[in-house]
């Protein structure tokens, strides 16, 4: 990216003012384009893969430990959907029931808990755009139910993602990925556009200077396998919250249980602290 690529978001934001949001990302994925930025985009056929999970020959074959995740959208606008099976937890943790928009979030690695944010995200037909990691397993990303045509990859942002991720949040719901070490000087005019659009950052292992929400994933169970036999039926991870306000919250979850049945089991804001074991959740200050 050339020298005026600091000014080019500011010159953006001008020529997307009035556009709706399937307009603004043809827009945007043009601009980047003519920038030398490389964007994969998915035809619609890739929103609905054939896997030998759900084959229809597949009938016979053992369950996938990768499921369809279900999501609905939260009810209160300043949050992003995520899977029903970790609504309640975000929600013991202080966030609207879901990942907040405005603002920045950080998950210490990625994997099977970012694949299905985002395709909890995409799921309800919102838009997100993946930066810098070129890694992720889009495959997974759509057997959780995630789609893919709502999807733009930017595999190399160049000498200037933050740039990038700055006209990434003109147009789509969450930009998520790696981004460099920035200051408070470099980050405020990204909060400032996070928060005009409606849109929200999730950086995989990275450091912000103002962060909304960390998310810690460990996987800690893995069901299925005997010694020297059996397949694997279920994978499951503590996933932990930590929000700024300092509040904490951990449940136990596997896309493979994250179904519409097992969110309607989950507790409840208002009886979090008695959590039963279905979603075991652990408060801490």
């Amino acid at each position: 990216m050339n020298s005026t690529a600091a000014t080019q978001p500011t010159q953006l934001a001008t020529e997307l003012s009035g556009l709706d949001k399937a307009e603004r990302i043809a827009a945007l994925r043009t601009k980047m384009r003519r920038w030398g930025t490389d964007v994969v985009e998915f035809p619609a056929a890739a929103s609905a893969p054939t896997s030998a999970a759900t084959s229809p020959s597949a009938t016979s074959a053992p369950t996938s430990p990768v499921a369809s995740v279900s999501a609905e959208s939260p009810t209160d606008p300043t949050a992003l959907p995520v899977p029903s099976g970790l609504r309640a937890l975000f929600t013991a943790s202080g966030m609207p029931g879901g990942l907040p928009i405005g603002g920045v979030s950080t998950i210490d690695r990625p994997g099977m808990v970012q694949a299905a944010l985002i395709a909890a995200v995409t799921s309800q037909g919102k838009h997100v755009a993946i930066i810098n990691e070129p890694e992720l397993s889009l495959a997974t990303v759509a057997d959780l139910g995630g789609d893919l045509t709502r999807i733009a990859v930017i595999p190399d942002a160049g000498d200037s993602p933050l740039d990038i991720a700055a006209v990434l949040i003109e147009g789509v719901d969450l930009v998520t990925g790696y981004l460099p070490r920035t200051t408070m000087t470099r980050a405020r005019p990204i909060d400032s556009r996070l928060r005009s659009h409606n849109s929200a950052l999730l950086l995989i292992d990275g450091y912000w200077p103002s962060i909304q929400l960390q998310i810690h994933s460990e996987l800690a169970q893995v069901a299925g396998l005997g010694v020297g036999h059996g397949r694997i039926r279920q994978l499951e991870w503590d996933v932990r919250l930590q929000a700024k306000s300092g509040l904490q919250a951990t449940t136990r979850w596997s896309p493979s249980l994250d179904t519409a049945e097992a969110a309607s089991a989950a507790v409840p804001a208002s009886a979090v602290e008695t959590a039963s074991a279905a979603v075991p959740l652990r408060l801490a200050r």
